[in-house]
């Protein structure tokens, strides 16, 4: 998925080798570390792959391939450490886009706001690869003092990058927020009716330990529904 920017009409021709290098590798590799435990899947798709100017080439069965080792040169904190920080940024975006319903062919706009040049030096490195995997229409990086347009939605990606998606123009704000009074009410019923049971006199002695718990954790769990709808609906009243 990651790869479709670089494979696009236009694109350099050398990243577009270097990705299809960087492909064919994790699928030969991947093929044959899978092989031991699946043996017919393996060969069959082993020997659909180009072999021709690789190790690969003359072998005629995956069964007599060498089994992959680890290559210490290829090893790089540094590229580990940006592509985490890529998948998590998208992860949280795509975390938020399905809490608000979005399908697929909608693009918003995403911003990452950065605190400190380091961390946004980082970003700007893998807001590409960003945009693609959380199927944004482009990935800006901001730090602090930028302005944050109205009306977007927003997700915490760690204690350093906030994703702000902008969805004016994407969703019936107005739909939503009837949609979340409605949720909103049903949380509050639910609180209401495991609260009383938890403060009842008898409660600590006659129910089990075990019980209290999961029902402690179901209130914090609401708790926690309940306070992300009411900031969702903050944030969709200022669509409006």
């Amino acid at each position: 998925e990651a790869m479709k920017p670089l494979m696009a009409e236009g694109a350099d021709e050398g990243d577009k080798r270097a990705a299809r290098v960087a492909l064919w590798l994790c699928l030969d590799s991947g093929l044959r570390l899978l092989h031991p435990f699946m043996p017919f899947v393996t060969e069959e798709l082993w020997q659909r792959l180009p072999k021709a100017g690789s190790e690969m080439e003359g072998v005629r069965s995956i069964m007599l391939a060498p089994y992959p080792r680890a290559v210490p040169e290829w090893e790089d904190a540094a590229a580990e450490e940006a592509v985490a920080a890529v998948q998590a940024a998208a992860g949280a975006v795509r975390s938020l886009r399905a809490g608000y319903n979005l399908p697929n062919k909608v693009r918003p706009a995403l911003l990452l706001h950065c605190k400190g040049d380091k961390v946004a030096a980082l970003a700007k490195q893998g807001a590409a690869m960003v945009a693609t995997l959380s199927l944004s229409d482009s990935c800006e990086v901001v730090t602090d003092g930028a302005a944050i347009p109205k009306g977007c939605g927003v997700a915490i990606v760690d204690e350093s990058v906030t994703a702000h998606v902008v969805l004016v123009g994407h969703i019936d704000a107005a739909k939503e927020m009837a949609s979340l009074t409605k949720k909103l009410e049903a949380l509050a019923g639910q609180l209401e009716t495991l609260e009383k049971k938890m403060v009842g006199d008898d409660y600590a002695s006659k129910v089990p330990e075990a019980v209290r718990k999961t029902e402690a954790d179901k209130k914090r769990r609401l708790e926690g529904e309940r306070e992300a709808c009411q900031k969702a609906i903050g944030e969709f009243k200022g669509m409006l």
